[in-house]
């Protein structure tokens, strides 16, 4: 046996134990540190200041991932992530639900059930 450990298993278990010790916190203070930038990045621009900013004659693109609709009917396309682009973007729900879960007016100003609560009447904006 050397000197230094070198024959010795249990020295080179220390050793192997210390380095993968040393590369996690070397990798953990990396992504410490990508996360701090990406971070600092992100807070630069801030969103609120540019949507007030827009007026009527600006635009917006909206993006759907995978192919575009082919129309603009849900019944016919397929794949949830068109029906929430399609849903949330072009059509407009008559109620909707606020953050206590409540009904409250989408584009019917009012609504009425019948007594029998088969039949509702809406009134529209």
């Amino acid at each position: 046996m050397d000197e230094q450990g070198q024959n010795n298993p249990k020295a080179q278990a220390m050793k192997a134990e210390a380095t993968r010790w040393l590369v996690f916190f070397g990798v953990a203070a990396v992504l410490a540190v990508v996360m701090w930038l990406g971070w600092s990045l992100v807070n630069l621009r801030n969103p609120i200041t540019s949507l007030s900013s827009l007026t009527s004659e600006s635009t917006m693109s909206v993006g759907i991932a995978g192919d575009a609709p082919k129309n603009l009917d849900i019944r016919t396309e397929q794949g949830d992530e068109v029906e929430q682009a399609l849903l949330g973007n072009v059509y407009e729900t008559l109620v909707s639900r606020s953050d206590t879960n409540k009904l409250q007016p989408g584009i019917a100003r009012s609504w009425q059930a019948s007594d029998d609560g088969l039949t509702y009447t809406f009134t529209l904006q």
